[in-house]
């Protein structure tokens, strides 16, 4: 049994005159019933039937390029809305007119700005699952987006989530290039933090090497002053002032002697000599250190950017789910398009497919007049026919069918000629 919920509408009836195809036709909507099937052969009307209703009802949506039946003056549509009041929306057009007149009665009362009216008050999007079901993949995300809104938000997330996958593959090649950087510099092990002074061990060196031949030079002194006084001791008698004074002066060097000692020098040479190998395995440190920072700080940067990205992917998920779609598992898939439950939407059967359908027209948020159409229903079989009958019930959707040949429902308009047949 057909309902109206509060703030809806239904189509209850409507009038066609010379358009399209149709000479014309008075449909009424039979209130029992949710379904209405326009059956007869191809050619016959059935589709310039339903771009009426919508030719009147969606503005620029159901814009149509030759309304007027060839050979009319003027085409005419007249179509009666029932919910918390009346409406009543004409819509005609002459045959060299290039735009439509609108008139829209509220319980009889005319109104202004007629489109605006129909726009803000039924914000009418008459949905076709079959057709829907049909779209590539990028046309039916888009066709819910204007329905349920959020495709700015959707939008700017996957230019965002480029732009930081991106950045993180270049910042991910980077890492590990740093890595292999870091893994290629050896450091043998005892190697100091800073390197070695050539200049400090040389001078060192040098400063070792004086001090050592001055050493000599007094133990060379002392030898040929002992030299000297043996002598000066056959000399003894007639040199005696001499010797005494050589005595006092080979007392002194003596001393000096003693005092003064050799300086090691091997450890000071091997420092010079280990040198450049000391500074060439610190230069390695060096550089090992400062390639770590750079990897250490490349894992940070791609640590945030994949948090960036997890982000990024959760708020998409949190704007899809904002739209409010009310269809269990609906997720849009940057890659698959429409996804229930992770099913491709292309992957499901025509029966789950219809069913999605309905519930997207029954959930749409933008419309108080939810009409879903079916057109080209030709090839939908028994089953599915009977299912769409169920879905309009359940989801109190008016449903209008367009099939092919003789009627399959009850209560079908048949039409043939562009006429509508009385029933016999």
């Amino acid at each position: 049994m057909a309902t109206t919920k509060p703030d809806t509408f239904r189509v209850a009836r409507f009038h066609v005159e010379s358009f399209m195809g149709i000479t014309s036709a008075e449909v009424p909507f039979d209130p029992a019933s949710n379904t209405l099937e326009f059956a007869g052969p191809n050619g016959a009307g059935k589709s310039s039937l339903i771009a009426a209703i919508l030719w009147a009802l969606l503005g620029r949506y159901g814009a149509v390029t030759e309304p007027v039946k060839i050979g009319a003056e003027e085409a005419l549509v007249r179509c009666v809305l029932v919910g918390d009041a009346e409406i009543e929306v004409t819509k005609r057009i002459g045959a060299d007119d290039k735009s439509a007149t609108l008139t829209v009665k509220r319980d009889g009362v005319r109104l202004a700005q007629p489109q605006r009216v129909l726009d803000e008050l039924l914000k009418a999007v008459a949905f076709d699952p079959i057709q829907f079901a049909a779209m590539k993949s990028a046309d039916r995300v888009a066709e819910l987006c204007r329905m349920f809104g959020g495709a700015d938000v959707v939008e700017r997330l996957d230019t965002e989530f480029v732009d930081l996958y991106q950045t993180r593959r270049e910042v991910g090649q980077a890492r590990d290039t740093a890595a292999g950087h870091v893994d290629s510099l050896i450091v043998p092990d005892g190697t100091p933090d800073e390197m070695v002074d050539m200049a400090a061990a040389l001078d060192a060196l040098a400063g070792a090497e004086a001090h050592n031949r001055e050493v000599d030079a007094r133990t060379r002194e002392v030898a040929d002053r002992m030299g000297r006084v043996a002598e000066l001791d056959h000399k003894i008698e007639a040199l005696q002032r001499e010797v005494a004074s050589e005595r006092a002066a080979l007392v002194e060097a003596t001393r000096l002697a003693e005092e003064i000692e050799h300086v090691d020098v091997e450890p000071i040479r091997k420092k010079v000599t280990t040198a450049e190998a000391v500074n060439a395995a610190v230069r390695i440190k060096s550089d090992r250190a400062a390639a770590v920072q750079q990897r250490d700080a490349l894992n940070a940067q791609y640590r945030e950017l994949n948090d960036q990205v997890t982000a990024n992917r959760q708020a998409r998920v949190d704007a899809v789910q904002a739209m409010g779609v009310p269809v269990e598992g609906f997720n849009i898939d940057p890659d698959k398009g429409i996804t229930i439950s992770g099913v491709p939407f292309d992957a499901l059967s025509s029966g789950e497919q219809l069913i999605v359908g309905f519930k997207i027209a029954a959930g749409n948020p933008k419309t108080q007049l939810p009409l879903v159409v079916l057109r080209h229903a030709a090839m939908v079989d028994d089953d599915n026919m009977a299912l769409i009958e169920q879905l309009a019930e359940e989801h109190d959707v008016q449903v209008i069918i367009e099939t092919v040949g003789d009627p399959r429902t009850a209560g079908a308009v048949e039409l043939r000629a562009g006429e509508i047949v009385e029933p016999s």
